[in-house]
């Protein structure tokens, strides 16, 4: 339950960018799809090992 509203407002954040990438700006659900996932990874593979130590 400590993560709900983190999990929440990050899943309605990355809902609504979805539909507005594929609605407005007219690019392709599996791009908008690979584009988010990659820059969460990209982000991840920085940060995380600055974090660790």
């Amino acid at each position: 339950m400590g993560d709900f509203d983190n999990a929440l407002l990050f899943g309605l954040a990355s809902n609504y960018l979805t539909l507005f990438y594929v609605d407005i700006l007219g690019i392709a659900a599996a791009s908008v799809g690979t584009l988010l996932l990659l820059v969460a990874r990209a982000w991840d593979a920085i940060n995380d090992p600055i974090i660790g130590t």
